[in-house]
Parts: structure tokens; sequence; C-alpha cells
């Protein structure tokens, strides 16, 4: 009897082999990064081999699935398993919140951005990404443009897709530069060039196989490095400070505590209620997220894939909190009712380091912080929590340091934190490329090209970016919190209404080309007239110019022939098959 595996189980299962052995090396290489530490190899080379390990492990898995097959560049081959797939999308969604937990931020605001967060996660993942698949496209840009088949409606659609891709894609490459610079102690500007080079062994090799794959090597190092930390102090018998598992007992003292020590928000990243609803219609919408359902073997894999990732970014913010909740406390005990010279060394070195301050200053030494709080007027002998002022992002990297659980397992959770940035990174760059290189240039200028000149052309574009994005960050710095809230507020006011329109069988090309036109222009009058200081504000004038681009692509329905109607309600027609209705792509 003949062997009756198809080509593309072959290939799958050849894949599949080569990440399964790059994870169990990283497991191996983890536990043996614990043994050094137990042995006593120098503190400071145990604490980095870990994050090098795992950026190392993500650069090889985009190496070792290269490609030169279009559908394995765009769409990873069709071939990501659900489970692999689910995980693969929350590694690349918690990207989105780790530049707000590593910032000061008040409990009741972090509860709401994590809740509405996910559920506009779970709307990506559920609802829009398995109808991106179903319909065989490579990109949102590709599913609308193929609804609405205009020239200049596609490339409207593509310039706000790129932009939407290049902001996330500038914040994830910021947050990743700047704790691998903080993991390392290295200059920021060598931490840029670092990843920078492990996001082109992700990208440019094996396009959305490389991000796919790599993502869900990153969902597990995730998981060990946020999950065994806290997993060693449950088997200890210590009470977790967890939401709705935990000690809610602790878990009120620590959301009290960190309340007092981040202060009122500023008004970009006050939490209202508009905010919140661009936030979860903006990420439903997000081509970053959108783009790790399209390797899925169809619609029905896609939806599998999409409850698991919702459920895996469940447990990722449950993992967070009760880590972030759990460093809280640890720093209370150490240091309030204290003597500001009898503080444990570690506070010492993260103060000097400018992550936590005492009565007021960075100090590097029990002499420095007696000095220090002998000049402060609010000081009454003994520390208070208002003496102490940790930063964000040491509440989530120094649980292990807080504990004593010692420099291996800070290494790891140092390279769950750059794998979340990485990976965002990695897809916004991807999902920036393929609207460029594939819905622009290929869809309208190049569309009989080879194969090879197609993916050269995309390889070009994901060089150029991401040098650009290197140049432009080593000569000034960004918020990657803006640059987030922003990308969500363009896709809330641009890509949402226009799949709405979508839905309208009456909806012409030009009424939705004509409408996202005028959604540009309200927003293009926004920014020149308007600096961006308010979240608030920005939120209104994307939803106003949501209902302005809905508006005007119903009432321009009105106008023209019923032929053009008719027509319309055909290419509508087709979203409801399994067909993969969208134009075939030669070389697919």
């Amino acid at each position: 009897m003949g062997d009756k595996t198809s080509p593309t189980e072959e290939e799958r299962a050849r894949i599949d082999g080569r990440v399964a052995f790059a994870a169990s090396a990283f497991v191996v290489a983890a536990a043996l990064v614990i043994l050094l530490d137990r042995v006593g190899v120098p503190q400071r080379l145990v604490a980095v081999l870990s994050p090098g390990l795992a950026l190392a492990g993500l650069a090889g898995i985009g190496f070792l699935v290269r490609t030169m097959r279009v559908s394995g560049f765009y769409a990873a081959g069709r071939l990501v398993p659900s489970a692999y797939a689910g995980l693969g999308g929350a590694a690349i969604a918690s990207g989105l919140w780790l530049p707000f937990a590593a910032s000061p931020q008040r409990f009741d605001g972090l509860v709401a951005l994590s809740l509405a967060g996910l559920v506009g996660t779970a709307w990506a993942y559920l609802l829009i990404a398995p109808v991106l698949r179903s319909a065989g496209a490579f990109s949102m840009a590709d599913l609308l443009s193929a609804r609405f088949p205009n020239p200049m409606f596609r490339l409207t659609c593509v310039a706000a897709i790129a932009t939407i891709c290049g902001l996330t894609f500038m914040a994830g490459l910021d947050s990743a530069a700047d704790g691998l610079a903080q993991s390392l102690a290295i200059d920021r500007g060598a931490g840029l060039v670092l990843v920078a080079c492990v996001l082109a062994c992700i990208t440019v090799p094996g396009g959305l196989s490389g991000i796919a794959w790599a993502a869900a090597g990153a969902g597990g190092v995730i998981l060990v490095g946020l999950g065994l930390p806290i997993a060693l102090r449950l088997m200890a018998g210590i009470a977790l400070p967890a939401p709705i598992f935990g000690d809610q007992a602790q878990w009120g003292r620590a959301a009290a505590l960190l309340s007092q020590w981040a202060g009122p928000p500023t008004a970009l990243y006050r939490v209202s209620g508009l905010g919140l609803l661009v936030l979860v219609t903006g990420l439903a919408f997000l081509p970053p997220l959108l783009s790790n359902g399209l390797g899925s073997r169809d619609r029905r894999s896609a939806s599998r894939a999409g409850a698991l990732a919702v459920f895996w970014q469940g447990v990722i913010l449950i993992l967070g909190a009760t880590t972030l909740a759990s460093t809280v406390l640890a720093i209370a005990d150490a240091g309030v009712g204290k003597s500001p010279e009898l503080l444990p060394a570690w506070i010492y070195g993260e103060s000097g380091r400018g992550s936590l301050s005492i009565c007021g200053q960075f100090v590097a030494n029990a002499a420095a912080a007696k000095a220090a709080c002998a000049g402060s007027p609010e000081f009454a002998g003994r520390l208070a929590a208002a003496d102490l002022a940790p930063h964000g992002d040491l509440l989530i990297r120094s649980l292990a340091a807080a504990t004593g659980l010692g420099p291996a397992f800070s290494g790891l959770t140092a390279a769950a934190l750059a794998v979340m940035a990485t990976l965002l990174a990695a897809a916004s760059l991807q999902a920036f490329a393929t609207s460029i290189g594939h819905d622009a240039v290929y869809r309208i200028r190049d569309s009989g090209a080879l194969t090879s000149r197609r993916l050269a052309v995309t390889r070009t574009i994901l060089l150029a970016g991401l040098l650009g994005a290197v140049a432009l960050l080593r000569l000034r710095g960004i918020d990657p919190r803006g640059m987030i809230g922003l990308a969500l507020a363009l896709c809330a006011a641009l890509i949402a209404p226009v799949f709405v329109l979508a839905l309208v069988p009456r909806i012409r090309a030009v009424d939705a080309t004509i409408a996202l036109a005028a959604g540009l222009l309200v927003l293009g009058g926004f920014f020149v007239l308007t600096p961006v200081t308010d979240f608030g504000r920005l939120a209104a004038v994307a939803l106003a110019a949501a209902g302005l681009v809905i508006g005007c692509g119903i009432a321009t329905s009105f106008l023209g022939r019923p032929a053009d109607r008719q027509a319309a309600g055909k290419a509508m027609a087709r979203w409801q098959g399994e067909d993969e209705w969208v134009a075939p792509d030669r070389g697919a």
C-alpha cells in the first residue's frame, strides 16, 4: 500500500517537527540556566541568558520555516493547527498591553483596559478572523477591496491599514528594545539593532509562516516566564493576590497600593466610556491580530483557534495581574515601616537604575537613601507607602528579585516580556509589508509578476520598513501607548465602518470610496487643527468619523443606476459562502 499522506500534511509535519525541536531546545536551555544559577555562575550572566536564548529561538524558528511559496509567505500555507494558532494569537495580543502595564496606572484603569481588551480580541478572533479566512483573503485590505473593486478604494484602504500597522510596529519595536536594554544592561541603540535582527529573521525568510510558528513558541515562553514564579509561590503555600481565584484581601491591598503609587492618570490615558468603545472596536479590526487566523486550514479551524486565543489571553492576563499584585505587596513588605538605610539590596539596585524612587529621589545605596529621606519634609522616621514610587516596568519584571527566587527566574520573566513586544512588532511589520507589497503593488500594478519577484518586493519592503523604523527611533523616542491608542482609533474610525458598509448589499464600490475619503478628511482635519493631548477627544472624533463613513456610504448608495446596486448585492452574497471567493491569487 502506498503512502496516502498529502503533500500539505507532510509539509506541516516537517514544520511542526522543526518548531517542536526549537521549543524543546528552549525548555532544556531554561532548565540549564536554572542549574547554572544554583552552581554559582555569575548572576549577571544567568540573568541575560534566558531573554537572549528566547529571542535566538524565535529567530531560529523564522529561519527554519523559510519559504518561496506565495501561500506560505502570506498565509502560512494554511497549515497552522488550531492549538498553535490560538496560543500564537494570545502571544501577539499580549504585546499590545505591555506598554500600558509597564507604565504607572491606577488599578481601576488597568482593570477596565484589560476587560475591554479581552472583549476586543474576542471579537477579532471569534468573528472577524474566521470571515477573513473563509474568504481566502491575505489581509483585511484584500477582503474589503474584493467587496469594493475600485482602484482608488484599494489604495485608500491600503494607506489607512499601512499607517495603522506602522504605528503598532513602532510601538512593539520600541517596547522590545527598551525591555531588552533594561534586562541585558545594554544601550538602547544596541537593543534596537538586536531586536531588528531578530525581526528580520522571523519575517523575511518565511513571512507569515515565520510569525505564526514563532508566535506559538513565544506563547509557551510567556506562560513559563510568567507562570513559573507564581507556581513556585503557590507550591510554597503563599497566598496569591490573584483576581477571582486568589486571596481577595491581599488583592484589595495590592489594588489600593497600586492606585496610590500611580496617582491620577494624565488626560491622554484617562479611561472613559468612549475610549473603551473605541478600544474594543479598534481591536476587533486591528490587522496584526487578524493576520494570525489566516494560516488556519479553514473557517472552522480559524474559529477554534480564536476560541483558544481568547482562553490563553485570559490566562496571560490573570498571570500578569497576579505578578503585578505580588510585586506590589513584596515592595510594600520590604519597605513600608522600615528605616530607609535598612532596605534590601535589590531595592537600592532598582532605585539606582531609576525604576523606584525613595523619598522622591533615585538612590543607589543606604547612605543616599537616608540622606534623601532626611531632607524630605513628609518623612516621619519610617518609610510610608507614599515614600516609595515604583515604575510600572519594575512591577511586571521584578517578582523573582523581590521574592528571592534568583536571577534565573528574573531572566525567564524578562524573556516573556521581550517576546511579547517582539511578536507584536513582527506581526505588525508583516501586515504592513503585505498591505503594500501584495495589496497595492501586486493587485494593482504587477498582477502578472512571478512568485520570486513578488516575494522579493515584499521582502524589500520588510527590510526597508525595519531599517527606517530603527533609524527613526534612534533619532527620537516615542510613546508606545500613544502609538497603540492612535492605531486603535484609526481602526475604529475607518476600517470598522467600511466593514459595516460591506455587509449592506446595496453599497457599491464608489459609495465606499467616497465614504472612506470623507472619514480620512475628518481625521486629517482634526490632526492638523488640534494636538492630540486627550484620548477621550480622539475617541470622540474617531466615532464621529466612523458615523460619517457609514452615513456617507448609505446616502450615496441611493444615487446611480439600479444595475450597479444589483451588482453590489451579488458581491455581498459571496460573503455568505465558504468558497474562498476573493479573486484567485496566481501562485497561491
